[in-house]
């Protein structure tokens, strides 16, 4: 599933991008968290520079990496449509993040959707099924 996700982002890429083009960055350091599980889906991130780990606790106390978000990814994509996030998002390494509202970045790819002829309610059930 988690490639239809990607696949759908990229095909609406040079509709979407742009908008990050003078959003505020945020640097983390070596081992930050940019959001915990349960945390409330406010912000969308965009990686400028460095990878955001997707994390899980397991019960045994290890973590499960769920994905790597690398520079010109999105982080989280599928939370778009959450409430909550449902993992930990940390670095291992200095990282650049670009971030605006979540309700913004929802009107970009709605019209960029539109516009595509795709349907971003397509991308939405892709990212819920996960």
């Amino acid at each position: 599933m988690e490639y239809a996700i990607l696949n759908m982002i990229e095909i609406m890429s040079s509709r979407w991008l742009h908008c990050f083009d003078n959003a505020p960055r945020r640097t983390l350091v070596e081992g930050e968290t940019l959001f915990r599980r349960d945390d409330r889906v406010a912000w969308a991130f965009l990686v400028r520079k460095g990878r955001i780990f997707l994390r899980r606790a397991l019960q045994d106390g290890g973590l499960l990496t769920l994905h790597t978000a690398n520079a010109g990814d999105l982080v989280a994509e599928a939370s778009l449509f959450a409430d909550r996030y449902h993992c930990d998002a940390v670095t291992d390494l200095s990282t650049t993040v670009l971030f605006l509202p979540r309700d913004e970045l929802m009107t970009h790819l709605e019209d960029a959707a539109s516009s595509n002829h795709l349907s971003i309610r397509a991308f939405e059930r892709t990212a819920r099924d996960l």
